[in-house]
């Protein structure tokens, strides 16, 4: 069951464990900083018809989750196996089939969805298992991007989003990797989604200088979709705002505001926090270890921070390790802001250095929940912070 290959590696302060990505969602409570599982949870989480792994019986979900929350509390790694199908434990995953089938709970009277997805995790150094980076917010019905890197689209596409249906795009600073799939984002996403109204899109300073290059450059092929493919012209139009520190946008019980980071020499650089229905989440953004996130970050559910090492080199010796955050500096950010669940994406390590060598560095100044990110991995922030592993495809 636990191997070096999978996608989800999580650090309970307990100790270091992976479940298979297909079978295992975790949910943390910060307040205790341990793992809690709810079969009643379990259940409504995965008979959602939304869900990538719906198809998965409950009840095995259920039981396989908390045999790998056993085995990383008492060492048994492995704790779950195929000869558990001749044990008791067979017996009740058919009786909570059954459970399952009789029950009538109405689960569209859940609490509206606060969902963050990783749609990429990477850095500029083309990988295939992480794409530049991109988070997804979905906020009851509302539908918002953070940063549009390499892959953003065929990403979006992956969750089952449909680019129409974003509400806005907010950028954390105009370094390529960022933005570099915007253009696809944009004017593939109009053809194919039929958008009909503009993309609200937020950013620094020189984000209008960028959308207004951007559309004279694919101005032929602007033309040419509207006239001959009948897209509607609104829906490629990109209106923006510059922005400065503060509260952003505030509709449909959602806040979202930015932060200044430090990314310098890139200024302005920013952070951004989503607050709704009493809840949290907070993207660094590029920085180096930053105060003044540490104060916008406090009392987040999720926070998400970007991280970089490089074997052999120091912040004093690298450009690059000197503009971002390593991973003791991390773990200090976490252990002052203390959020529910710390997430690491932006991962910019070099190819030696594992996720397990990755939290076992941050280890040095921070013991609570952590998870090293995943393209598509997704957490779902309500009582608990939930974690889904990417799935498996």
């Amino acid at each position: 069951m636990v191997n070096t290959g999978v996608n989800s590696l999580v650090s309970t302060g307990l100790q270091l464990y992976a479940c298979q990505p297909d079978t295992q969602s975790t949910s943390f409570d910060g307040s205790r900083q341990e793992v809690r599982q709810s079969r009643r949870a379990e259940r409504a989480h995965w008979m959602d018809p939304t869900h990538a792994n719906a198809r998965t019986p409950p009840a095995a979900i259920a039981i396989r989750s908390s045999e790998c929350v056993e085995a990383a509390q008492t060492g048994h790694a492995g704790a779950y196996n195929d000869s558990m199908a001749s044990s008791p434990r067979r017996l009740a995953v058919l009786l909570g089939l059954i459970v399952c089938a009789l029950w009538t709970v109405d689960l569209t009277a859940q609490a509206p969805r606060f969902r963050v997805t990783l749609l990429g995790t990477g850095s500029p150094p083309p990988r295939m298992d992480r794409f530049g980076p991109a988070t997804l917010v979905e906020a009851g019905t509302d539908i918002f991007l953070f940063d549009a890197g390499r892959g953003v689209l065929q990403r979006l596409a992956q969750t089952g989003t449909e680019y129409r249906n974003l509400r806005a795009l907010f950028l954390t600073h105009l370094h390529s990797d960022h933005i570099v799939g915007l253009p696809d984002l944009w004017l593939t996403g109009w053809l194919v989604s039929h958008r009909d109204h503009p993309l609200q899109v937020f950013g620094p300073k020189g984000t209008s200088d960028f959308a207004i290059h951007l559309a004279r450059a694919f101005a032929y092929d602007l033309g040419i979709r509207a006239d001959d493919d009948g897209g509607n012209p609104a829906g490629s139009r990109l209106e923006v705002t510059e922005i400065e520190e503060g509260v952003l946008y505030r509709q449909d019980g959602v806040t979202i505001t930015a932060f200044n980071v430090d990314h310098r020499p890139v200024a302005p650089a920013f952070g951004y926090r989503v607050d709704y229905g009493g809840h949290s989440a907070v993207i660094s953004g590029d920085t180096r270890m930053s105060e003044n996130l540490v104060k916008w970050a406090k009392g987040a559910d999720l926070l998400i921070h970007e991280v970089a090492y490089r074997t052999g080199e120091t912040q004093a010796t690298s450009r690059i390790l000197a503009h971002h955050t390593l991973p003791a500096q991390a773990g200090d950010v976490f252990s002052r802001v203390a959020p529910r669940l710390a997430v690491y994406s932006h991962v910019g390590v070099s190819q030696d250095v594992s996720d397990a060598r990755l939290i076992e560095m941050t280890r040095a100044t921070y013991k609570g929940p952590l998870v090293v990110g995943a393209d598509l991995m997704s957490f779902d922030i309500g009582e608990t912070v939930r974690v889904n592993p990417p799935p498996v495809r």
